[in-house]
């Protein structure tokens, strides 16, 4: 496929996830909590994990109906993971995706509130497919609560912010970011598979997405560090270099320049071999490699 053909791809499916996430609070438009919130949703970003269901599910052929309302409750819930990572409690970041941070265009209640409701409106969205559809649903949202909670995103961002340079093993930073990080990024690759309704037969495909899932999380991440290690705050369009000020523990901090680099380029070749293993079993992947590409050559 050419740039110019993934690129009308993904302008496509991307204007289809935008299109549901803007009427999610249809009913609310005059609040101000909700106003906060799309504020939030609405303003810019790379619509990463939504894009990675949809093409997954388009790999293993699930209706794009069925995806999307997946596909959008993720991304609400990874808005209201940075609404409330960039507070004055948390990362106190006044920049997110080139504008004000919801709490500096709003005011700090407002923007807790604002993450508070994305987060369950995403639920209530996931529950009313569960009502109205197959057991697979169920168990596909049970996935995305699980990858959202304790044991994924939330309990890596609290392992998170107590994680310093200098009391921090380099197995806990792995484990540290394949939950605050990988877990959603999980979510988005296996939900496919588990509407799909074969996550318990195919284990073949089951493991290579895994894999791919694992590995492309963490190398998003090592990405990131990277960037906020040699890219500027205009580019990244949020605050760069205050980990490392704050003696944050980043896989630059931890590991050198150099060998971040190393295992960068260690962790895009895993994500790259599990593609291959899905196309040798006769996958047409074609659309998400073309998305890896995308985010491998990323620079914000």
């Amino acid at each position: 496929m050419t740039e110019d053909s993934f690129t009308e791809v993904r302008q496509v499916v991307t204007e289809k996830v935008n299109r549901f996430l803007q009427n999610v609070f249809n009913e609310y438009e005059t609040d101000l909590t909700a106003q906060a919130a799309l504020y939030s949703l609405l303003g810019g970003g790379k619509r990463l994990r939504p894009l990675l269901t949809m093409i997954i599910g388009e790999m293993l052929s699930v209706p794009e109906d069925i995806l999307i309302p997946f596909a959008g409750s993720i991304e609400m819930i990874h808005t209201y993971s940075l609404i409330h990572d960039d507070l004055p409690c948390m990362d106190d970041d006044s920049i997110r995706r080139g504008r004000a941070t919801c709490h500096v265009e709003y005011d700090e209640a407002t923007a807790l509130l604002a993450g508070d409701a994305l987060l369950n409106r995403a639920y209530e969205i996931l529950f009313e497919e569960c009502i109205s559809g197959s057991k697979e649903k169920g168990k596909a949202a049970s996935y995305i609560a699980r990858c959202s909670g304790i044991g994924g995103m939330i309990g890596g961002q609290s392992e998170d912010i107590h994680a310093m340079i200098h009391s921090i093993s380099p197995e806990s930073l792995y484990s540290l970011h394949k939950k605050k990080t990988g877990a959603l990024i999980s979510a988005s690759i296996l939900v496919p598979h588990i509407l799909k309704g074969e996550y318990s037969r195919s284990e073949e495909t089951r493991d290579f997405l895994f894999s791919f899932a694992e590995h492309l999380g963490l190398s998003f991440q090592i990405k990131d560090d990277l960037l906020d290690y040699s890219s500027t705050t205009s580019l990244m369009g949020k605050t760069v270099g205050k980990d490392e000020k704050a003696g944050k523990a980043t896989f630059v901090t931890v590991f050198g320049l150099q060998k971040a680099r190393s295992l960068y380029d260690m962790e895009m070749k895993a994500v790259y071999h599990a593609l291959n293993g899905l196309a040798r079993l006769g996958y047409n992947t074609v659309l998400i490699t073309d998305l890896t590409d995308v985010i491998h050559e990323r620079e914000n």
